[in-house]
This record gives structure tokens, C-alpha cells and sequence, in this order.
């Protein structure tokens, strides 16, 4: 099975994204239509200390357009090109990271979770961080989308997401895979037959996410998968069985 790395070989150079290494993955610096440049913070669950704002609040005050968070929970800072090169200095000063936009793990989406939302059964929000914490540019086929709810409430719509948890009481998580949220076709994930443990979920993740590299590659290689490859496509191809039966090895282990 292939082993996961990462990607972090980037740099700005006053003008674009300049890579090191060959373009594995599209970091969130990027152009917009009136000529603005998004910086896309990462921002497991949506959480940001007052700290944070307040690198966010200082990056706008100097001459910064506006800040927009998205459905994936994150900010998008907009900002003129002129000011791209202060904007990510003050973010690696202030501990904040660029997330991904393509070829690796997107902004992991949390609902509040237990401790906040009087309906949640599992806690989210340390979840998503540590989610984050291990998968943060991880070199993948293309977009992989985490979605974690607290509950069968699913206000996170995890269903929709390459791999959705959903609390479930006693400490477990529902796992779903191969959701879909974009496009005109969105697909909910199947629901595996097993529960997993809280502390099992990040070995998980990680699993599923070499088996995914792993059966991409092959079905690649065989002409069998578009160029930029979902989780959902990979599915189709090779079945759920497979992925069945790694959940249930990493839960046993």
C-alpha cells in the first residue's frame, strides 16, 4: 500500500505560488475575477482564537478588501496583490497556516459538537483540530472533504463528504464514504457497518486515505479513473468492501 506525504514545498515570490517540487497541490493563494487575491486560512472546524482575529483584523486594516468564510468553514482573506506578501507573513507570525484547495485534505467541517450543542453525543471541534493536526497536506489524488457531526442531526452534513463521522453515544462515531456536496449531482456517502471508536478515528482516516492512493493508482494506471479522482469515483470502481474491511482492521488493531 503507498505511504502517505506531504506537501509543503511552496513559496510566494511577490507574483504567484511558486513550487519546489512538482505541482502536487494547489495552496489557497489565488486570483480572484476583479483582481483581488484570496489567502484561504485553514481552520479546522471553524474555530479561531481572539488572537487569531486579531491577525485576521490586522492583515485588513492594511489596505485588505474583505474576509469571507465559506461552507467549508474557513476565511478567505481578500487582499490586493500588493499585499499578499505581508498578509502571509503576519499569518506565520500569528500560527495560522494557507490550507488546500486541490490534491489534498480540505478544511475539516464541525459542528459545535457536545459541550456546546445540547444534542451532540460526541465531542467535535479537538476532533477536527486533530484531524487536521495529521492529515494537514497530505499529498492525495485530488479534493478529500472531512465532515464531522455530533449527532444523527448531521448540521455538519457529514453524509456529504468524502469521509462523514456522526456521533453516536458511548464514545463512537457512524462512518460514512464517498459523499458529494458540489456540483449538480450530490451523493450521500454509504454508511459502513461499523462504529468507530473515538480514539480510533484518526488511524482510520488515515488508512482509508493510503487505500484511496492506493486503488486510485491501480484504476489509474488501467485507464479507469478520470485524471482528478474523488473518493466516490474510486468506490464506483473497486467496490466498498475493501474500505470495509480496512475500518474494520484499524478498529480491531
Amino acid at each position: 500500500m503507498k505511504q502517505l506525504s506531504r506537501t509543503n514545498t511552496w513559496s510566494w515570490n511577490g507574483e504567484q505560488v511558486v513550487f519546489a517540487e512538482e505541482k502536487d497541490a494547489l495552496w489557497g493563494i489565488v486570483e480572484q475575477a476583479n483582481g483581488a487575491w484570496a489567502i484561504l486560512v485553514d481552520a479546522p472546524g471553524g474555530v479561531l482564537t481572539a488572537e487569531q482575529f486579531a491577525v485576521l483584523s490586522n492583515i485588513m486594516a492594511d489596505g485588505g478588501v474583505a474576509v469571507k468564510f465559506t461552507r467549508r468553514q474557513l476565511p478567505i482573506l481578500l487582499v490586493p496583490k500588493d499585499k499578499v506578501t505581508g498578509a502571509l507573513e503576519k499569518l506565520t507570525a500569528g500560527g495560522l497556516k494557507v490550507a488546500n484547495v486541490h490534491g489534498s485534505v480540505r478544511n475539516i467541517v464541525a459542528c459545535p459538537g457536545k459541550g456546546l450543542c445540547v444534542h451532540a453525543r460526541q465531542e467535535t471541534l479537538g476532533l477536527a483540530k486533530e484531524i487536521n493536526d495529521a492529515v494537514y497536506g497530505t499529498k492525495l489524488p485530488w479534493d478529500f472533504k472531512v465532515g464531522i457531526s455530533g449527532c444523527p442531526r448531521n448540521c455538519s452534513a457529514a453524509l456529504c463528504q468524502c469521509i462523514g463521522l456522526i456521533g453516536e453515544p458511548r464514545g463512537k462515531f457512524t462512518i460514512a464514504l464517498g459523499g458529494k456536496e458540489s456540483g449538480t449531482t450530490p451523493l450521500h456517502g454509504q454508511v459502513l457497518p461499523v462504529k468507530v471508536p473515538r480514539e480510533k478515528v484518526v488511524p482510520v482516516i488515515m488508512r482509508l486515505l493510503a487505500l484511496y492512493m492506493d486503488l486510485a493508482a491501480q484504476l489509474k494506471a488501467g485507464g479507469d479513473l478520470p485524471e482528478h479522482s474523488r473518493l466516490y469515483h474510486v468506490i464506483a470502481k473497486a467496490g466498498i468492501d475493501k474500505f470495509i474491511t480496512a475500518v474494520q482492521e484499524e478498529v480491531e488493531a
